[in-house]
């Protein structure tokens, strides 16, 4: 077996592989840390991907392993194997570096008037993708899409190789608004059974790290003309508990989870968190007094839209 040291986040971890796994090993590159890592090697943690009859996503009892297993698991042509591995990767970090005020954002991030924003799950919001890519389209800057983390310093932080995942109806939304650009885009571009992925740094220029401007919560109206809110700090406390618990909610319970590495498919159907997880979660991590902080630190908002080119006219009307 080939192991690798790579750096994640803040947590450092060895990656085990067969030598035949070039496409994994070449994936994690982008983490590979060759300084020697000054930790008991007890401690370390450790991502093993292995081929296999079935595919499998399994934690260690004492939860500093993780296993990934696949057949033809290196193909990473196949969405479900790029986008299981990263889904499993980084939510086995987020697990872990919560304990070091890193959190795991269910968020997708970009730039606007030079601001980073990180439109995210409160639980009940929706088109996060499409809202950043709107956002991006105006600015041509881009975090990340999907798996973000902030910072003890609250800088959102993201890595180049996440594809942005666009589904088919927004791929028909942004096809219809932005013809010229997404014809650029998506030429070449494949459909799959998730619909597309395009690698980010095609299109816009990338912002690995920037200090988080707000939060954006976003949800689609037909009875009022849009509006915004800014919340208060009980309910950004609420909202952000829900952004930070998504991926880890569906780390342990994958069956929540749009697109699902082991079933392979996805869903345009939104999930519902019950409230009981959520409070397992929290229990757990105990991130009461770290929610409190960061909500105090960052303003969060509710847009409330009638078509998704809205969202350029809410920022603006809100101050961003």
């Amino acid at each position: 077996m080939l192991q690798t040291h790579i750096k994640i986040a803040n947590r450092y971890l060895i990656l085990e592989t067969k030598k035949n796994l070039v496409n994994i090993q070449s994936l994690f590159n982008a983490f590979k840390y060759n300084k020697e890592i000054k930790h008991n090697t007890k401690n370390k943690l450790k991502i093993i991907i292995k081929n296999a009859s079935k595919k499998s996503v399994k934690l260690s009892r004492d939860k500093k392993t993780l296993t990934i297993t696949g057949n033809d698991i290196d193909n990473l042509y196949n969405p479900f194997n790029l986008i299981g591995i990263l889904q499993a990767t980084f939510r086995f970090v987020g697990f872990h570096s919560i304990k070091n005020n890193f959190f795991l954002l269910h968020g997708s991030s970009a730039i606007f008037n030079n601001k980073a924003i990180c439109f995210a799950d409160d639980g009940e919001s929706t088109a996060k993708t499409l809202s950043s890519v709107e956002c991006a389209l105006k600015s041509g800057k881009y975090i990340g899409d999907e798996f973000c983390f902030l910072d003890e310093n609250y800088k959102v932080t993201s890595y180049p190789l996440i594809p942005i995942h666009i589904r088919v109806r927004v791929k028909k939304y942004l096809k219809k608004i932005y013809k010229n650009k997404m014809n650029r885009i998506f030429n070449g571009v494949l459909r799959t059974k998730a619909g597309y992925f395009i690698q980010a740094n095609n299109i816009f220029k990338i912002v690995n790290s920037k200090k988080l401007f707000a939060f954006v919560f976003v949800y689609f109206t037909k009875k009022q003309k849009p509006y915004f809110l800014k919340l208060n700090n009980k309910e950004s406390k609420q909202a952000i508990l829900k952004c930070v618990s998504a991926h880890l909610i569906k780390f342990f319970h994958p069956k929540l989870d749009r697109m699902q590495f082991i079933k392979e498919k996805d869903s345009v159907k939104k999930v519902h968190y019950e409230k009981k997880i959520i409070k397992q979660i929290k229990n757990t991590l105990k991130l009461n007094g770290n929610i409190e902080y960061i909500a105090q630190k960052i303003p969060c908002y509710r847009f409330y839209m009638n078509k998704p080119k809205d969202i350029v006219y809410l920022m603006k009307k809100a101050g961003f």
